[in-house]
């Protein structure tokens, strides 16, 4: 199983997925081997041009239908090609605009890769007239760990609480994110961005601020073996300003790590099989918004996970739910 990160950028017709892949790949993730799968309905594909000659290492193009129902074949491919002819750190996937993302995992997790992330690109402007007639427009929501709220410059201020509310209905999980012209920081957003947050948690143990809107970090480490199910608990139960957890975890009745990926509620425990750097230690790195105010009762709450512990319920564990 491949280990590089796929991350599906999803949203219906004009939404901005095209402007917002372009904002990141200009602005961010520099470094990084990026490859971009772009999905266009029709025989012309307009998406991948734009994106051409910007910071990608291989571009595949897929046009004349839609992934999500074009089988296997076709995507696996495109990702086998990728994979073998650039070695990517990150994989990124734009849908075309009739595709709900279900599916796409789905066959993701057939083909062996792990999706990181789902991001919904909604259209501010359009989203209600488009909403009722459009049924796939709800799945792209429902189904988003990230929900970009975007051409916010062309609605007035009414309809932007209503669209507020509406996608918290659709989708309470979901972290929103909410800006023009697709711009957004793409160290949330995609994983290969969760090395920043560690270095800068390493620099310093309070977890400063790293952005204006308070999205910040830190890191639990240790050399005892963890109870999956206990962690698994408290993954669970995690409050809702925990937007991301990453790490390698060593478990009492396992012999290799697992690699774990938290977004926005959902979360994976993978096998690893390969090398890294903490062959021997339980690391995570949790990234969210003024974690500060909960550091301290996650990092007690995970003690207790450790296999050699009790099982009980100390006060940490009640506030946070963990019990």
């Amino acid at each position: 199983m491949t280990l590089v990160p796929v991350d599906i950028i999803t949203g219906f017709l004009g939404s901005g997925k095209t402007t917002l892949i372009k904002h990141v790949l200009e602005k961010g993730l520099h470094g990084q081997r990026v490859a971009v799968i772009v999905n266009d309905l029709g025989d012309i594909n307009v998406d991948g041009p734009v994106l051409r000659g910007m910071n990608v290492d291989k571009m595949v193009e897929l046009s004349s239908g839609c992934i999500c129902c074009s089988g296997l074949y076709r995507l696996g491919a495109g990702i086998q090609e990728i994979v073998e002819s650039a070695r990517p750190t990150l994989i990124l996937i734009e849908t075309s605009g009739a595709a709900a993302p279900a599916p796409v995992v789905a066959q993701l997790d057939e083909l062996g890769y792990r999706t990181d992330a789902v991001t919904t690109v909604v259209d501010a402007e359009t989203f209600f007239r488009m909403e009722k007639a459009e049924p796939v427009i709800a799945e792209q929501v429902a189904e988003a760990d990230f929900l970009v709220m975007n051409k916010l410059d062309l609605v007035e201020a009414a309809i932007l609480e209503k669209l507020r509310k509406t996608l918290s209905r659709l989708n309470p999980r979901a972290h929103r994110i909410e800006t023009t012209f697709g711009a957004v920081a793409s160290d949330l957003l995609f994983a290969t961005g969760v090395r920043v947050f560690r270095e800068r948690a390493r620099l310093s143990p309070e977890g400063p601020d790293l952005h204006q809107d308070k999205i910040d970090s830190f890191v639990f480490e240790t050399e005892e073996r963890m109870n999956r199910d206990r962690l698994e608990r408290c993954l669970a139960k995690l409050p809702d300003m925990i937007y991301l957890v990453k790490g390698f975890v060593r478990f009492s009745d396992e012999t290799q790590p697992f690699l774990l990926n938290f977004t926005c509620g959902r979360y994976h425990l993978l096998p690893f099989i390969g090398t890294n750097d903490f062959h021997h230690t339980t690391q995570m790195v949790f990234v969210g918004r003024r974690t500060g105010e909960c550091r301290q009762e996650i990092l007690e709450a995970l003690a207790r996970c450790n296999a050699g512990e009790p099982s009980r319920s100390g006060s940490i564990l009640g506030r946070l739910g963990f019990g």
